[in-house]
This record gives C-alpha cells, structure tokens and sequence, in this order.
C-alpha cells in the first residue's frame, strides 16, 4: 500500500478572514499530526534483542544504555540496567 500526499481543495475562498485564518490553522495542525504520524512509521521495527552478560562496567557508557550485568556489576542482582538521570544518576535495574 502507498499514500501520496494531496493538496489540500480550497474550500473557502470567499470566506471571511477569520474563517480563512482557522482553517488555515486547522489545517496545519493535521499536516503536522499527519507528518508525526509518518516519521514513526519510518522507525524500523524491532525484532529482537541479545545481551552479552558483562562482568565489569564498560570503558565507555552514556546516559540511556542498556546493559545486561552479572550480579555485582550494577547493582546486586543480575539484570538488565539502564544507566539514568535519576535521580539518582547511576543504574536502574529494569
């Protein structure tokens, strides 16, 4: 399946300015959900994850990884762990 993006009919030519002004908003407003809607749809799907179980803390790491830890690496038990803002900052067992 395929979508094309339409212009929009021109409905309202002899329409107050008022009028003219909320639709043109209106209609800005969908094209903007519309646009959200497909940059999502680009995302490509995920479709599965493998974890390596680390037994230390890697070299390099930045806010939002994900690790999967033996237990005492992170946190006491081993787990997948996000490393967080917080508060906190540090590992949040998920």
């Amino acid at each position: 399946m395929s979508y094309r993006k339409s212009i929009a009919p021109q409905l309202l030519k002899a329409a107050t300015p008022e009028i003219a002004a909320s639709v043109g908003a209106l209609t800005k407003w969908v094209d903007d959900e519309l646009r959200g809607v497909e940059n999502e749809l680009r995302i490509p799907e995920l479709r599965g994850l493998q974890f390596e179980r680390l037994a230390a803390i890697p070299d390099r790491y930045k806010l939002g990884d994900l690790y999967y830890g033996a237990a005492g690496v992170f946190g006491a038990a081993e787990g997948l762990y996000l490393y967080d803002v917080g508060p906190p900052v540090g590992w949040r067992k998920l």
